[in-house]
């Protein structure tokens, strides 16, 4: 496109460019002129929307691309006991027979050769430590931690809370760990 740059009042150059087209301000004519220009996939040259770089086929290669090294990289296992998520999804399950009752009624779900195993976190574990030293962030110079009292109360109240609360768990899948699937009826008769 066509940049054009504004003047002052009194004809003087201000520095500050448009887009022909659009009319968007710019502070350099190169931005000016770009504005409007078709943007392009820096891989295959498709079509993009402003403000990207990649177009979604190329994107989507990538991520299979990503995958495969990484799953090329990981420990397979035949087993495991406990959550795990798809590849490239962000679809958990609590277990492998989750996974397979949710897929055995969902159509539209293809089936995986792989799942990613998962680590559980807790949610909240909370210790005395650093409780103490979140309260006391700007105690006076001389304080002393060990001088609060009701310490051991506190210690066992949140013993008690963690372990009430210690099936509060986040799953965050373990790229290095993959559990190969058995081929089902359907692919081995293919």
């Amino acid at each position: 496109m066509t940049a054009s740059e504004l003047f002052h009042a009194d004809g003087k150059p201000t520095g500050v460019f448009y887009c022909g087209k659009c009319r968007v301000v710019y502070r350099d004519r190169i931005m000016a002129d770009n504005c409007c220009v078709p943007y392009r996939c820096k891989y295959c040259n498709a079509g993009i929307d402003k403000y990207r770089l990649v177009c979604d086929a190329c994107c989507r290669k990538q991520d299979i691309a990503k995958e495969a090294v990484r799953f090329e990289k990981a420990e397979k296992l035949t087993a495991w006991d406990g959550p795990v998520v798809m590849p490239d999804s962000d679809r958990y399950f609590s277990d492998v027979g989750d996974y397979l009752d949710q897929t055995e009624w969902d159509a539209e779900q293809t089936e995986c050769e792989y799942l990613w195993t998962c680590h559980e976190k807790p949610v909240c574990h909370l210790d005395y430590d650093t409780i103490i030293e979140n309260a006391t962030q700007e105690p006076y110079e001389d304080f002393d931690p060990e001088s609060l009292l009701g310490r051991k109360d506190l210690e066992v109240a949140l013993a008690v809370f963690n372990e009430l609360n210690k099936g509060n768990v986040c799953w965050t899948p373990d790229y290095k760990v993959a559990l190969l699937l058995p081929k089902t009826k359907t692919e081995e008769t293919k």
